[in-house]
């Protein structure tokens, strides 16, 4: 049999393994027996040099001078017999069992072979010089105390850039004991910037003087910088950069942990800003967000560095006060804040002016976990909202109220679609003759389990919950209605309509108006707009938009409860209103409180120089009606005139007055 070369084989117990020679001929040897440990040992790319006794079927030719001085190399599932030299002669056996002498005629071919090897070693050798100085990942050679031997270009870039840390982090790496240590550190370059990398360090050698570590350094700061962006997006709220409700959550359960640890107290508030859907209704979500920003930015300025303010959502917002836990130390920074937000704000040339609504709940003494103080913090921020104080911290009695606030709240659309909701009537009186001059529409609930609930039982509802905007367009409907039956019955008499501050940022509100009116055949004066002195000068360009497009429609605007609110006359003047209506408390009090007989003159000089009609709420008796008239009051309203009456109720008042026209009590 004729090969391209010699083939020598070897076997052992374990390893199966073959040698080329490259030499021509067909002669096999039979068995090295004796190399079963070497052969046991080698692993790939492992080079041995060894003395070979000559074996032929496990017997040594002792007779056969000399050995085979050879390098024996393992190639990952090929052993090459590689000729460095001989001292002898080695005989071989054919196939036939022949004695072959191949020592000397194998050494001139072996010495090729390992030209070839040599010169594939080189190229593989330059291959990874090649991608050593050229890779972005930093890598180095470290002796066992901790020194670098040699660096690529990556690597001496990175410790050049370095302040000192991350230089003092690979040698203690370096001399780290264990075979193999990953770590990523964070370190300053020279330039005051952060930069992170990620490293590898494994033991080339166990122990002794040629013991070393390479160490592989790769810059990771973008990915860091990235998982940190993903991070702050996940805790912030990315509107105004305040920390979210989640985050919001864990630092609250951390200061719970502190306070109960130093037995301090801590306080949590939660506010929201009044009216704010009006604005974003409106002027739009644009002017919305910037003003969300704005205050974001003034709540931060209240606070100190230990508190925290967070966003919510919407136009909520929580701060986090530690060791604040007494009432006045709460209620002081909750007047902080509020002053803070009443400062007017400049958004895109438009002047707003906002308030807050402010609820507190403490740890200890109202609970001690997040999901309690959150919760009793937000009934508390309703009843501020309620009350109208802007502040409130927690009681009993206010949470009590809240499950059935929070029942009619959800109550209220489905009382609408059905009809639950009712208007009932009071005249408006000319002090002169006592005859009715207009009639004022007063919304009541008929619920099916309550009662006849009163406006001040759910209209404050409707406002937190943004429902006033369809309930007064409800209104509206109902009562434009009515007024063309009265007129229809021979009453010529305008009806009234009290409107909201969030009525007034209805930008579809002249259009249903105006629909409104064309459907029944009314002229624009048979209907007048109530609105409070309040709402009118919280935000006085925006109702003089929207009245100015009444006016034009031929609507009368009368300002509500004048005299309790912060009128600037200067804007009462400019105002398109016809009716100035004199708040009740005021006027019930004239018979037994002489200052308040004065207010209620001047109040009336005040509006007459106006050119305004001066109307007199809660008229209780006669005694009361004669001095407003001594006053030079015009109108009158209250229970002298007439009780608010159901509409049939007040078509047989009008009835009963045509047949009697004087003024008497209702009662």
């Amino acid at each position: 049999m004729t090969t391209s070369g010699l083939d020598v084989v070897g076997r052992t117990r374990e390893v199966p393994v073959s040698w080329r020679l490259g030499v021509t001929g067909g002669c096999y040897l039979g068995y090295l027996g004796l190399l079963a440990p070497l052969w046991a040992a080698l692993g790939p790319g492992t080079a041995v040099l060894a003395v070979l006794p000559v074996v032929v079927a496990g017997i040594t030719l002792g007779a056969v001078p000399g050995a085979v001085v050879a390098l024996l190399a393992y190639f990952g599932g090929a052993v090459t017999l590689m000729l460095a030299g001989h001292a002898g002669a080695a005989i071989l056996v054919t196939p036939e069992g022949i004695p072959m002498l191949v020592g000397l005629v194998a050494v001139g071919l072996v010495v090729g072979r390992l030209r070839d090897l040599g010169q594939r070693m080189e190229q593989d050798r330059e291959g990874l010089q090649l991608i050593f100085e050229n890779t972005s990942i930093g890598v180095g050679r470290y002796q066992a105390d901790g020194r670098l031997e040699q660096g690529n270009p990556a690597l001496l870039t990175l410790l050049d850039e370095d302040a000192g840390m991350l230089g003092s982090g690979l040698r203690a790496m370096a001399r780290d004991s264990r075979r193999r240590v990953h770590r990523e550190i964070r370190y300053t370059r020279r330039d005051g910037s952060e930069a992170w990398v990620a490293v590898g360090v494994v033991k080339a050698h166990g122990s002794g003087e040629g013991a070393h570590s390479i160490a592989t350094v790769e810059n990771i700061t973008v990915r860091k910088v990235q998982e940190a962006a993903l991070e702050h997006m996940a805790l912030h709220d990315p509107l105004t950069g305040l920390p979210n409700r989640t985050l919001l959550g864990d630092r609250l359960r951390q200061a719970l942990l502190t306070a109960q640890r130093d037995r301090e107290s801590l306080s949590l508030l939660i506010m929201d800003i009044d009216r704010f859907k009006e604005i974003n209704d409106t002027l739009g979500h644009h002017i919305g967000d910037l003003l969300l920003q704005e205050t974001a930015n003034r709540l931060r300025e209240c606070l100190r560095d230990s508190d925290t303010v967070a966003r919510l959502g919407g136009d909520e917002f929580a701060v986090i006060l530690p060791a604040a836990g007494e009432g006045r130390t709460v209620e002081r920074m909750a007047a902080k804040l509020v002053d803070a937000l009443a400062q007017p704000f400049v958004i895109e040339a438009t002047e707003l002016r906002v308030d807050l609504s402010i609820g507190a709940a403490m740890y200890p003494a109202h609970g001690d976990d997040v999901s309690t103080l959150t919760r009793l913090a937000d009934i508390a921020m309703y009843e501020a909202k309620r009350s109208g104080t802007g502040f409130a911290v927690y009681s009993a009695d206010a949470g009590a109220g809240l499950p059935l606030r929070l029942a009619l709240a959800s109550q209220m659309p489905a009382a609408m679609d059905k009809d639950q909701l009712v208007l009932h009537f009071q005249p408006k009186a000319a002090i002169g003759s006592g005859r009715p001059v207009a009639i004022e529409a007063l919304v009541r609930w008929e619920h099916p389990s309550l009662g006849l609930l009163p406006p001040d039982r759910f209209i404050p509802l409707a406002e937190e919950t943004g429902q006033i905007k369809p309930l007064a367009r409800w209104v509206l409907q109902r009562a434009i209605a009515e007024c063309a039956r009265w007129r229809a019955a021979g009453w010529d008499l305008p009806v009234a309509v009290n409107l909201s501050g969030r009525n007034l940022h209805d930008a579809g509100l002249p259009r249903l108006i105006d629909e409104l009116l064309r459907r029944h055949e009314l002229p624009g004066r048979m209907l007048q707009l109530e609105i409070t002195e309040t709402t009118l000068m919280t935000d006085p360009e925006v109702a003089m938009h929207l009245l100015e497009s009444m006016i034009e429609m031929g609507v009368s605007v009368a300002i509500d409860d004048f005299g309790i609110g912060y009128s600037s006359l200067a804007h009462l003047r400019r105002l398109p209103v016809g009716e100035l209506k004199i708040d009740k408390s005021f006027v019930s009090e004239m018979t037994t409180d002489p200052s308040s007989g004065v207010i209620v003159r001047s109040t009336c000089d005040l509006g007459h120089n106006l050119g305004l009609v001066v109307l007199a709420e809660g008229v209780e008796d006669r005694e009361t009606w004669e001095l407003l008239r001594e006053h030079g009051v015009d109108l009158a309203q209250g229970y002298f005139v007439s009780r608010p009456l159901p509409g049939p109720a007040l078509m047989e008042w009008l009835s009963n007055f045509k047949q009697k026209p004087v003024v008497v009590s209702a009662s």
